[in-house]
């Protein structure tokens, strides 16, 4: 014989029962979480018209490295005011001195390199790592590598200067980060992990 419960009226227990579904499911449930961090940081840093897919971004013990080998000093960060507020900052720089080698933070590839002092990043090259990931170095004294050159993780690519739109500030490297080679996200947190 199947009981029959009047309408509105939960089962017997049905109270306990759904807190334990609801508890093993939040237990279940919470590794995931931190899963979803990089997506709502990049979400937070979108500009308000668009959202930003999730990428792959770059974990701390990944074999990555600083951009700059020696003495380096966090500079400004993502989203600082540019040009009187008419645009926002969209990497971080290392502030050192000038001739301070900088280095590959993954191993991959040069796809585009400027020898000339000219536009804001000046003397300037951009890395493309295995994963898709597009790294920007700006504001370069001079580049020490070519068009197309495969490289490693940590090996020197160039000097740290002042070119650009830096020219008459402190030397610097410009640092991007570009997910899947598309719109940057704030390279922040990942750099001053790699530049303890």
């Amino acid at each position: 014989m199947i009981a029959r419960l009047a309408p509105g009226r939960p089962a017997p227990g049905g109270g306990l029962a759904v807190l334990v579904v609801v508890t093993v499911l939040a237990v279940l449930a919470a590794p995931q979480l931190g899963r979803l961090r990089p997506l709502v940081d990049q979400l937070r840093q979108a500009d308000p018209p668009s959202v930003l897919a999730p990428q792959p971004t770059p974990r701390p013990g990944d074999g990555r490295v600083c951009p700059v080998k020696g003495p380096v000093r966090i500079g400004q960060g993502w989203g600082a005011p540019r040009d009187g507020g008419r645009r926002r900052h969209q990497g971080i720089d290392l502030l050192a001195a000038a001739g301070t080698p900088v280095v590959a933070v993954a191993s991959g590839t040069i796809t585009r390199l400027s020898n000339r002092d000219r536009g804001r990043g000046g003397i300037s090259l951009w890395l493309r790592d295995a994963q898709g990931i597009v790294y920007y170095y700006a504001h370069n004294q001079h580049n020490l590598v070519r068009l197309g050159q495969r490289v490693r993780a940590g090996q020197l690519l160039a000097r740290v200067g002042a070119t650009g739109n830096a020219r008459g500030g402190p030397p610097h490297l410009h640092f991007q980060l570009h997910p899947g080679g598309g719109r940057p996200v704030s390279p922040d947190a990942v750099v001053r992990r790699w530049c303890r």
